[in-house]
């Protein structure tokens, strides 16, 4: 598979705020709503025996189950925690003005 591809594959989830750990984590995991519970591990499968054509169609379809009904990329796992750690860390900063 060649970089070109590969950057092919992940550009809709780079626009969407993805970061490579994203990327691989998804590679590796289902989402929470797909999953029997969040980020099962669906481990990294026979990638690298695969040829160029088939490579492609795998890490396709390990990405569109980060995709929902209509197409649109879900929130990447680490994307995810990052805004919740802003969100905490936003909270604590307003408890302390208040006090």
């Amino acid at each position: 598979m060649t970089r070109k591809a590969v950057r092919a594959l992940c550009r809709p989830f780079w626009a969407a705020g993805w970061s490579n750990l994203d990327i691989v984590h998804a590679m590796d995991h289902l989402p929470a709503a797909v999953g029997a519970r969040a980020g099962t591990l669906i481990g990294r499968g026979p990638g690298e025996h695969l040829d160029p054509v088939q490579a492609w169609w795998w890490v396709r379809t390990r990405l569109d189950a980060w995709r929902d009904a209509d197409g649109q990329v879900r929130c990447g796992y680490y994307q995810t925690r990052g805004c919740r750690r802003a969100m905490r860390a936003a909270g604590v900063r307003s408890g302390r003005r208040d006090r």
